[in-house]
């Protein structure tokens, strides 16, 4: 997997080419909910302040 300083530098490398790029991240069931938030956080200190949360609906 990604490091969080590799997510970081992707998205801030996609967003210099597309600044309108919309940014979603996710995880799945083995991902720890304090990654998803440290993400997040991470990416609003790099200057990514929109970041939408992808989700899996069931039915």
């Amino acid at each position: 997997g990604l490091s969080l300083q590799d997510v970081i530098v992707r998205v801030k490398a996609e967003r210099s080419i597309k600044p309108d790029s919309p940014v979603a991240v996710g995880g799945d069931a083995a991902t720890p909910y304090a990654d998803v938030v440290m993400l997040l956080d991470e990416l609003s200190r790099a200057g990514i302040p929109k970041v939408g949360l992808m989700t899996d609906i069931r039915e």
